[in-house]
């Protein structure tokens, strides 16, 4: 399927333009999309002000078009970090300004201005500086709020002007980070698949299609990447857009998040770095997705037939118990509550937990045929991860076997969403497994 025919879609992003030397559409764009006419406010970082900010600033005044601008300045990490906070300053301005938003730059200040767009009651433009996310297209700004990732609800953008002539000459490591980013819809169909089967949350064949079906081909040059080959970053861009237009037609990211987006939510929090800078989303996925891949192998060729439902109902911790695990993992009393809260509400009592674990004895061996098609083994995504340049190890983040560990068990507590994370909790393997694996 082609983004053109995505666009007949019901989607709230009404234009969607892709090719080089395309700024200049900006002035075209707006004011279809601006129909109060507002001043328009630029959004920016250093780095993105020069490659795009710049020239979109001198096309507007060219034309006409009133506006200002906002830097977001780095923090002491040296870069925009995607904080609650930074939304509160750009709401301020734009309210001040009664303005009209124009993300210029990469996943952060596209987050950042996604929210404070809803939040003043506005659409925004999107330009793209890199393909390193798939949250331009996306339903929801991914953020850190008290301390805590997730992802708040808002509209995308109702424009995106995506110029491939910046979007290739972005850091290469941006770019490995998009493949990484995309690369994690496998793990992520994996785990949706298991909810569908289990009955918790059933398939979506539209939106499925829409990430599923052209992947393989998406990701099939990891390697040409480096080469700027213009048919392997054509799939790239691609294949992260539809997978945002899947999140805008579903209003939650679950066709494109799973159990290695949780991992990286937990790096996050935990501001994970490597020489002194912070690790990149994509980055922190692609280490996830490797994570996420063996504890699927090992679950889904454990034996499960073999285990007793009395056994596991009577083994396994009491509410009081799990609790105290969130109060141990989790320090901090304002994510306490927000982590409690989440193991609350998919908290299932005996009887619904031995149903659920016969239903989940009965599609192992399915989930093991489609684990098995869609990846073939760790070891081939370990593979095509390092051809595009991506981390495939906790390791290659300076972690321990034990910080592995310690960050699984909290990614299974973090969210509703059911993962595979959640059907070993419920089996009472993952002592066993992590054990095993890591």
């Amino acid at each position: 399927m082609q983004i053109s025919d995505v666009m007949q879609q019901k989607l709230d992003t009404k234009f969607f333009i892709e090719k080089p030397n395309c700024l200049d559409s900006v002035t075209e764009i707006l004011p279809k999309i601006n129909t109060r006419n507002l001043p328009v406010l630029l959004v920016y970082d250093e780095n993105t002000r020069r490659v795009a900010g710049n020239r979109v600033r001198e096309l507007l005044i060219a034309s006409g078009i009133p506006g200002s601008d906002m830097l977001l300045q780095p923090d002491v990490s040296g870069i925009v970090t995607p904080d609650y906070g930074r939304v509160l300053e750009l709401i301020k301005t734009i309210t001040e300004k009664d303005a009209f938003p124009v993300s210029v730059g990469s996943g952060t200040i596209n987050d950042v201005v996604k929210r404070a767009a809803f939040e003043t009651n506005r659409p925004y433009l999107c330009i793209p500086t890199a393909s390193s996310i798939d949250g331009y297209s996306s339903f929801g700004a991914s953020l850190v709020q008290d301390g805590y990732k997730t992802t708040l609800g808002c509209p995308p953008p109702a424009a995106i002007i995506a110029d491939t002539d910046i979007l290739m000459t972005a850091p290469y490591a941006m770019t490995a980070s998009g493949y990484g980013d995309l690369y994690s819809k496998y793990t992520a169909g994996i785990d949706w698949v298991l909810a569908d089967r289990l009955g918790i949350e059933p398939i979506n064949q539209q939106v499925w299609d829409l990430v599923q079906t052209d992947l393989p081909q998406w990701l099939s040059s990891p390697e040409k990447l480096k080469s700027a080959d213009p048919s392997a970053f054509a799939g790239l861009f691609r294949g992260l857009t539809m997978s945002g237009f899947a999140m805008q037609l579903y209003k939650d990211s679950r066709p494109a998040s799973g159990t290695e987006h949780l991992i990286s939510h937990i790096w996050e929090m935990d501001h994970l770095s490597r020489d002194g800078l912070p690790v990149s989303h994509g980055f922190k996925v692609s280490a996830g997705i490797v994570m996420a891949t063996r504890l699927m192998e090992a679950f889904y060729s454990y034996p499960l037939d073999r285990i007793s439902i009395d056994d596991v109902i009577r083994r396994r911790e009491s509410w009081e118990d799990r609790s105290a695990s969130v109060r141990s993992l989790f320090p901090d009393p304002r994510i306490q509550t927000m982590v409690e809260g989440v193991c609350k509400t998919k908290w299932a009592d005996d009887k619904q937990l031995a149903l659920r674990l016969e239903k989940l004895i009965s599609v192992i061996p399915d989930m093991k045929r489609h684990l098995e098609a869609r990846l073939e083994s760790s070891k081939k995504v370990i593979e095509d991860l390092q051809k595009a340049g991506c981390p495939t190890s906790f390791r290659d983040f300076g972690l321990t076997r034990e910080n592995a560990r310690e960050t699984v068990a909290k990614a299974q507590m973090i969210r509703t969403r059911y993962i595979v994370l959640d059907a070993i909790y419920e089996t009472g393997l993952l002592p066993e497994l992590l054990e095993e694996i890591f």
